[in-house]
């Protein structure tokens, strides 16, 4: 039975002790529990952070080892793996010969001492502040969050980590959201800023300028201000800003300069975007973002299904597509989707 994620218990210890095979993944959440209860990081408040920051770490010092044949390992299921892979579910390798290359490693921070006496040694000395303090690092059932620089999964039981490709976030939002449909057109605009191709910009400012004279700012002006990433916060802000102004200044002139630059701005804001702050695009820019939208939602879930298929499988399953996105598991999944930060 491999190991829990989470906090092992001395009878973990215990048993990992008398193993002379060790699986990659229970040494790697083995490593992560002896840190964090050597340097005292299960009692604090942030543990559920530290602990996937902890974990990746090992998780990438034992891949490393294996990919580059510092010590000598094993699959049980050797025929579903194809040239090169490695399952850290299915990989091992002798308990002593891990030992052995963890003591010539100087980054890797560890208790060797420890680590090759599990049945000796006092790994838990629970005080009643630490048993309050127990429910601290509950790992969820079913996680999905962005962990530093790389996305987090977990599901029945698998935890696995994957670059931040695009998709990833189209999957975070829509399972962050169940039950409520999201447009294709929200969704690109979570991962990327406006896009001039995707707005008719030149002409309808053409229009706007021949209807109202300008507004008192000048086209290149406003052609600069739409293409900003975030065009619609930076209109926003400068109407504040000019209102704020407007509220100090007595000068007639002056205020009336400014008026004509409020109400630009202003019907610039209505004509370019909609109440929520998205741009309005033109019906060939929906297309592409539909196209864009879709092509990276496939594409990760291949990816997924590569690491964990049931996670893949569940996602088709109750991931409805389209020009919209709704997830719907009917109450049967729950998943922690709060972003923690690696910092």
């Amino acid at each position: 039975m491999p190991l829990k994620y989470g906090r092992l218990d001395n009878f973990d210890y215990e048993r990992m002790d008398v193993n002379e095979e060790w699986f990659a993944r229970d040494s790697i959440i083995l490593l992560t529990s002896l840190e964090m209860e050597s340097k005292g990081y299960f009692l604090r408040d942030d543990a559920q952070q530290i602990y996937w920051k902890v974990y990746l770490k090992y998780d990438e010092f034992v891949l490393s080892c294996l990919f580059a044949n510092k010590i000598k390992y094993h699959h049980n299921s050797p025929d579903i793996l194809g040239p090169g892979e490695i399952c850290i579910d299915t990989a091992y390798f002798m308990k002593d010969e891990f030992l052995s290359y963890l003591s010539q490693q100087d980054k890797i921070q560890i208790d060797l001492h420890q680590l090759k006496n599990l049945s000796t040694e006092k790994h838990l000395n629970p005080s009643e502040k630490q048993i309050q303090k127990e429910k601290v690092l509950c790992v969820p059932n079913n996680i999905f969050t962005k962990q530093g620089v790389k996305w987090l999964t977990k599901y029945n039981g698998k935890v696995c980590f994957f670059d931040d490709w695009k998709g990833l976030t189209y999957i975070y939002e829509i399972i962050s959201r169940p039950c409520t449909p999201i447009s294709s057109e929200e969704l690109y605009r979570v991962v990327n800023p406006v896009d001039p191709d995707l707005i008719d910009s030149n002409q309808r400012i053409d229009n706007l300028f021949n209807d109202d004279s300008g507004f008192g700012m000048d086209k290149p002006f406003v052609d600069s201000l739409l293409s900003d990433k975030d065009s619609y916060k930076k209109i926003c802000e400068l109407i504040e800003q000019l209102e704020e102004e407007q509220f100090r200044i007595t000068c007639n002139e002056n205020l009336e300069e400014l008026d004509h630059k409020i109400k630009g701005l202003n019907k610039i804001k209505s004509e370019f975007f909609k109440p929520s702050g998205l741009p309005k695009h033109s019906r060939i820019g929906l297309d592409k973002v539909n196209a864009s939208v879709s092509k990276e939602y496939y594409r990760v879930l291949e990816r997924v299904e590569k690491e964990n298929n049931e996670l893949a499988l569940h996602l088709r399953q109750y991931i409805k597509t389209g020009s919209e996105y709704v997830y719907d598991s009917n109450g049967k999944i729950e998943w922690s989707t709060e972003k923690w930060s690696l910092e």
